[in-house]
């Protein structure tokens, strides 16, 4: 289980096609002060409930790098 899993966002991957690497509708995991996972949200493995400790939605907000 994570300790924290941010949903909603958008990510800045820096990789790929789209402008900054976009990823819309992004899932951001973080376990032990590290990224633990990160995609797009459907891809998630999992219920988000049974996923994190602690889950934060970003409405639309950019993570970047």
């Amino acid at each position: 289980m994570w300790d924290r899993l941010f949903l909603e966002a958008r990510l800045a991957t820096l990789a790929g096609e789209a402008p900054y690497g976009a990823v819309e509708d992004a899932a951001l995991a973080v376990e032990d002060g590290r990224i633990a996972w990160l995609g797009p949200r459907a891809d998630l493995p999992g219920a988000v409930g049974s996923l994190a400790r602690n889950v934060e939605k970003l409405e639309g907000r950019w993570i970047t790098p």
